[in-house]
């Protein structure tokens, strides 16, 4: 059974961003990231394994409340991050 690490709590308001990163300071890349969407809607970005991964193009989603993205296997440690809020 998967027993989770961590939780982080991210707070955006309406003005807020995060910029891209990629989650790599865990001991063990085999599980993935899952990120539970509440509130507003915001533009995710996922990109590739590097800021500067041209094989990958940089895909904006529309996440909204109640959605679930998981990072796990190839797109584990892609960078990824919030452009910005809608609301």
């Amino acid at each position: 059974p998967y027993e989770p690490q961590a939780v982080i709590v991210n707070h955006y308001d309406r003005k807020s961003t995060m910029g891209g990163h990629s989650d790599d300071l865990e001991y063990d890349f085999t599980k993935p990231v899952v990120s539970l969407s509440v509130g507003l809607s915001a533009v995710f970005l996922l990109g590739g394994k590097s800021r500067f991964d041209d094989t990958m193009p940089v895909v904006p989603i529309v996440v909204r409340s109640g959605d679930v993205m998981v990072l796990g296997g190839e797109s584990r440690l892609c960078y990824h991050g919030v452009a910005r809020v809608l609301g």
